[in-house]
């Protein structure tokens, strides 16, 4: 994603939007990149876009400090003062939930497969 931040900073939404795509394909719920998506769509003025991009940041964020804060800027920003005022009464953020990983040391055993 450093390539696709640097794009972004130097105001060239193209190239991040490429390779943003690319990481989106193989982490689809990652919110980091969702919302670089939105701020490259948003300097190409694709509003709908921005705001997809936005709003799945908050869902696969569990409603994250940050990601939430954007999308309610972006929404004021836009007049949908309504839209931004029932996202902030959302309960608290909900951590998505974290999936369990092998242990690194190779302790890990895989079950014996059932006998025919």
């Amino acid at each position: 994603m450093t390539r696709a931040s640097w794009f972004i900073a130097a105001r060239e939404p193209r190239g991040a939007l490429g390779d943003l795509q690319v990481a989106l394909g193989a982490n689809p719920t990652d919110a980091a990149i969702l919302s670089l998506m939105a701020a490259a769509y948003e300097l190409e003025g694709a509003e709908a876009m921005t705001a997809d991009s936005l709003a799945k940041a908050v869902e696969f964020s569990g409603g994250g400090a940050a990601e939430t804060e954007r999308y309610v800027r972006f929404l004021r920003e836009r007049g949908r003062d309504a839209v931004a005022d029932a996202l902030m009464q959302r309960p608290e953020p909900v951590k998505p939930p974290v999936r369990a990983s092998a242990p690194l040391d190779g302790s890990a055993r895989c079950p014996a497969p059932d006998a025919p």
